[in-house]
């Protein structure tokens, strides 16, 4: 009686296994198989100014920096930006944490004729700011990341 119980146990778990497996696609990481050596996620270096043998290789400007608003901030040390004007929205991280980010947006937002609506808020690892210059809109959300030590800002502008 016991071997039965062992045995269906076995069974039902190597279904179980099964199962799991086929879901998941059977442990299929979905990179594409290694060609000539290299493993998935080898990826080439860009070129740079060294590679090139010349010294005076600009980076190319970045199209969404030019989309941002000049009423807007943009983090001096700001990257992976996207801005969608269409819609008002504008991303990008910069490395710190949300507490002094905040600080850095709220005065720098203030200088360029912004005002408070509201206190700022700063729970944790989140803040928001909201504020309005004439009849526009401003709504900033931050968060930040404890590992990488960056923090996310999106915000959102809407004009009147």
């Amino acid at each position: 009686m016991t071997r039965k119980r062992a045995l269906r146990g076995a069974w039902g778990l190597l279904i179980i296994v099964v199962l799991l497996l086929a879901a998941c696609g059977g442990g299929d990481t979905g990179a594409p198989p290694a060609v000539d050596g290299d493993g998935p996620g080898v990826e080439e270096e860009a070129p740079t100014a060294e590679d090139n043998g010349d010294e005076t290789v600009a980076e190319p400007t970045s199209t969404a920096e030019s989309q941002i608003p000049d009423v807007l901030v943009l983090h001096p040390d700001a990257f992976d930006l996207v801005a969608t004007p269409a819609s008002g929205t504008y991303v990008y991280q910069v490395p710190g944490m949300v507490a002094e980010i905040m600080d850095y947006m709220l005065t720098e937002l203030k200088a360029k004729g912004w005002e408070e609506l509201g206190q700022p808020t700063l729970m944790g690892h989140l803040a928001t700011l909201t504020l309005r210059m004439g009849k526009d809109r401003l709504t900033i959300s931050m968060q930040d990341n404890e590992i990488t030590e960056a923090t996310r800002v999106q915000m959102l502008l809407m004009q009147q």
